[in-house]
């Protein structure tokens, strides 16, 4: 019995993709909706030489319904093919990270443009920010007021191509 045990764990384990690429000119954009078509193709990316359409001609289906579906617009020019994690990905131009390792969490004050100060303390908020950008002038320490709250906040992650901070719940005791 243990036997079976160890041979269904090993089998059972969550294996990571197999790497796509190791840098980013390994990957390309596409558009292509499937062997069947898609009511609303986006843009992906994938390793450079893929023949996304070889196993079409084994596939018998037909195209979906979309006369009712509204679809935004494609435009494939507002990104770029990129290898994240050793994964092809399409990434928008304007994005501020790819990976988590890009964000930072910093404090700023809350309200923008308030000043703390020793006579005028305020509570700071936690905010992630791409790791490039200037970070917020320090909040002093005796301009904290006694008031406030420690920072729910674990780490910065990067979501879509944009720093948002994130909160992880506390482990079981």
């Amino acid at each position: 019995m243990p036997l079976f045990a160890l041979v269904t764990s090993l089998v059972l384990v969550d294996l990571p993709p197999r790497a796509e690429c190791s840098r980013d000119s390994q990957c390309e954009l596409t558009t292509f909706a499937g062997c069947c078509g898609a009511c609303c193709p986006t843009v992906r990316a994938i390793p450079k030489g893929t023949d996304e359409r070889a196993e079409c001609k084994t596939l018998d289906c037909t195209a979906p319904k979309c006369a009712d579906v509204k679809c935004q617009g494609l435009d494939a020019s507002s990104y770029v093919a990129a290898c994240v994690a050793r994964q092809c990905e399409a990434v928008r131009k304007d994005a501020e990270c790819r990976v988590a390792a890009d964000c930072v969490l910093v404090e700023d004050v809350a309200p923008p443009k308030t000043t703390c100060t020793k006579d005028a303390c305020c509570c700071p908020v936690t905010l992630s920010r791409p790791r490039n950008t200037k970070a917020p002038a320090p909040v002093p320490a005796n301009a904290r007021c006694p008031s406030c709250v420690g920072h729910p906040f674990s780490y910065a992650n990067c979501v879509e191509g944009r720093c948002e901070a994130v909160i992880s719940r506390p482990g079981k005791r």
